[in-house]
């Protein structure tokens, strides 16, 4: 994506909300978050948001009375809305639904559910990834072209391939092995140069995109396993730094 697709979260816990904003960073989105929907209405009225999450609040509205309200504010838009909830009641979540959302996920839900639904919603079709993909930062020994192994970086991973970082821009269709280490497990992979990217962050003047062959298929699924148990892992990251938050604003005061 030339430009990252914004998202607008809703949620009144800060810890859960903040968790939101983690995934979707490590997942390719950027987001803002407020607690009230209040706060949403002047956030949409100024064009932000692509997609817009609801979550669940303590006041006397129902969450589908407030997804009908911020519905009434993007009307004439395409911006999705997708409730999560820990509620289960199938009659709320139809409410949702008859009120403007076009998905509703449980809490605790998995990362693949969130990214599977956003982008169900995201337009052109040449924007929509199929398959869960998140920064990483780990290292990996690869080969190219058949050259000595070397360590390089992984910064983006899928099961369908890699962003890795290298010293040069290499020729597409140049083929690589990549070692991979996940957990205990040791994955060998295969795949060929896709494209190649400059100025990739302000450490990395260069990296190539990787498609993986057909013939790793059979690591494709250990791949999105790790993905989404270090995504999930984001909760951890998230309560210690709302607690961290907190502690430093019980102290200023």
């Amino acid at each position: 994506m030339k430009n990252r697709i914004s998202v607008l979260i809703v949620e009144e816990s800060q810890t859960f909300s903040m968790y939101l904003a983690i995934l979707l960073q490590r997942i390719g989105f950027k987001s803002l978050r407020v607690s009230q929907p209040e706060s949403a209405k002047f956030v949409l009225s100024r064009g932000f948001s692509d997609v817009l999450v609801v979550g669940d609040h303590s006041g006397p509205d129902a969450t589908h009375e407030i997804v009908q309200e911020l519905s009434a504010c993007i009307t004439g838009s395409t911006t999705p809305i997708i409730v999560i909830s820990k509620h289960d009641d199938p009659v709320e979540r139809q409410a949702c639904y008859d009120a403007g959302c076009r998905a509703y996920l449980l809490k605790p839900f998995q990362p693949k559910q969130l990214h599977d639904a956003l982008y169900s919603y995201i337009n052109p079709f040449s924007e929509k990834r199929l398959n869960l993909r998140s920064q990483v930062e780990m290292s990996a020994e690869i080969c190219v072209d058949g050259d000595a192994p070397q360590t390089s970086r992984v910064l983006i991973l899928s099961r369908g391939g890699a962003l890795i970082a290298y010293k040069q821009t290499l020729p597409t269709g140049t083929k690589v092995t990549l070692t991979l280490r996940l957990g205990s497990k040791r994955i060998p992979l295969t795949g060929s140069v896709l494209y190649n990217r400059s100025n990739v962050a302000e450490d990395t003047p260069r990296a190539f995109g990787l498609l993986f062959h057909q013939e790793n298929l059979s690591y494709a699924g250990l791949i999105e396993d790790y993905l989404q148990a270090m995504l999930v892992e984001c909760r951890l990251v998230a309560a210690s730094n709302n607690a961290a938050e907190q502690q430093c604003e019980a102290t200023a005061g």
